[in-house]
């Protein structure tokens, strides 16, 4: 039995972001955005882990900004 209390959720995030910073990889990180937009309203499905409606509207957001006005979106990428 597992305890969710104990299992460290950021790992895999880290090491992704690790890995695409470690290869000069650019990319739009979303955990953060879908976390915070979470507080207002479900991002992920209860029954499955993929987005709700309102967790695609928030990606769809993001992608948004990053492709149409990308001189104002903070990415990740090694400068």
């Amino acid at each position: 039995h597992l305890d969710k209390n104990s299992l460290d959720m950021q790992k895999p995030q880290r090491l992704i972001d690790e890995f695409l910073y470690d290869n000069q990889i650019e990319y739009i990180d979303l955990l953060d955005k879908l976390t915070i937009a979470s507080k207002i309203k479900d991002t992920y499905f209860d029954f499955d882990p993929h987005w709700s409606a309102f967790g695609n509207e928030v990606v769809t957001e993001e992608v948004y900004k990053y492709l149409i006005i990308p001189d104002r979106y903070q990415i990740n990428i090694n400068e």
